[in-house]
């Protein structure tokens, strides 16, 4: 919500109204108008109810979150073993550069008299 005059924003007014941000903060604005905020958010549900709640509205909203569900309960499983193939590249990889630097790390010095490490 923006004032008429000055385009500033609402703020809280007291304990129960919004007014004009700039005229309470900066004084910039001559506009002293206030609504309580129970008849504020009546306005705000009314219009909500007016102008979204309408059956083709309803009906349009629900066929696109069905076919959005479907979609993506349909990708599921494409998505599950795309990441399972990555994990298990990623698992080998980790292996591999263990047994690199344990390899890098030996040294003849580490075995034992007998040859054994």
């Amino acid at each position: 919500m923006t004032c008429g005059e000055c385009d500033g924003g609402y703020t809280i007014v007291g304990k129960s109204h919004f007014g004009y941000a700039n005229l309470r903060n900066k004084g910039t604005c001559n506009s002293p108008l206030t609504i309580k905020r129970e008849d504020l958010e009546a306005r705000v549900l009314t219009g909500l109810k007016d102008q979204l709640l309408h059956r083709e509205l309803m009906a349009e909203f629900v066929l696109a979150y069905q076919a959005e569900f479907n979609r993506l309960t349909a990708e599921m499983p494409k998505s599950k073993a795309k990441t399972k193939h990555e994990l298990a590249k990623i698992i080998k990889l980790i292996g591999k550069m263990a047994d690199a630097i344990a390899e890098a790390m030996f040294h003849p010095s580490f075995e034992g008299e007998d040859g054994r490490s």
